[in-house]
């Protein structure tokens, strides 16, 4: 979304009233003042001389066009009601609602799923409507006797089988593999974490990309990139990046993400973070 553009001390006075002055749709300021407001459209405050504008006093104005010292406005913005502009009056593009929840539409929403005070063996988040892109970050362990186990990822309540594709290159020691695995299962795969053989309290991490993941209008696909450490020692740190598909046209609505084996550890978590 586009933001509404803001200056400093976008303040005049009214030199000439809206006519009918409770809703007429334009109005003049001081001559030579109309440079002092930003390009519109912006909201404005308009209020009486002398006073502090509160809801009984003053009237919040889309401001549309600025040519020269008129001011094209529409009336009654932001709840505000319409009131008897005069001449005298204040109006100034001012710091409104509309400027704070502009900002707050585009900062990233948040969801948080961990492991909780026992081990869990899923990791679920719900994802919201309304947004466009979505990261998810995984901080984990597993509770089995390995070094390292996969992260699987299912983008529906009940996987299907064969609606999965995914690839990735881990390095192993010195060498790095590549895995291929189309159609042949019911998740994606996205990473590598420490099991419960490896460096005690030992965490990895992983992180998920969902691009457009509400449209329907083709088949779902993810980006990772997994940190894949397994213990403090040579041959033991496997990082790995990859991508995979999820053969559905429908939004995700659901991210599970479990362990080829064993549960997640209590301090295990899982975040989700959207972007419009």
């Amino acid at each position: 979304m586009a933001y509404d553009n803001h200056v400093n001390f976008g303040v005049s006075i009214i030199a000439t009233a809206p006519s009918p002055a409770t809703s007429g749709t334009s109005l003049v300021v001081t001559a030579g003042q109309g440079t002092r407001f930003p390009t519109p459209p912006f909201n404005a405050t308009i209020w009486p001389a002398g006073q502090n504008p509160d809801p009984a006093n003053a009237e919040i104005v889309r401001v549309t066009g600025v040519s020269t010292d008129t001011l094209t406005i529409t009336r009654a913005q932001e709840s505000s009601s319409a009131r008897t502009v005069v001449v005298g009056d204040y109006i100034a593009a001012t710091v409104t609602k509309k400027t704070i929840t502009d900002l707050e539409a585009q900062t990233p929403y948040l969801a948080d799923s961990q492991s909780g005070t026992g081990a869990s063996g899923v990791l679920t988040l719900t994802v919201p409507a309304g947004y466009s892109e979505a990261e998810l970050s995984i901080y984990g362990r597993s509770d089995t006797a390995a070094t390292s186990v996969n992260v699987q990822m299912t983008c529906e309540s009940s996987p299907t089988a064969g609606a999965y594709d995914h690839g990735y290159i881990i390095q192993t020691t010195a060498t790095a593999t590549g895995v291929e695995n189309n159609g042949a299962s019911n998740f994606i795969l996205v990473g590598v974490l420490p099991g419960a053989s490896s460096t005690a309290n030992l965490y990895g991490s992983i992180g998920v990309w969902l691009p457009d993941y509400a449209n329907t209008g083709g088949w779902k696909s993810c980006r990772f990139l997994s940190a894949g450490i397994g213990t403090l020692t040579s041959g033991s740190f496997n990082p790995s990046f990859g991508g995979g598909a999820f053969e559905q046209t429908a939004a995700i609505t659901t991210i599970k993400l479990t362990l080829s084996t064993g549960n997640w550890t209590t301090a295990s978590r899982a975040r989700l973070r959207m972007y419009p």
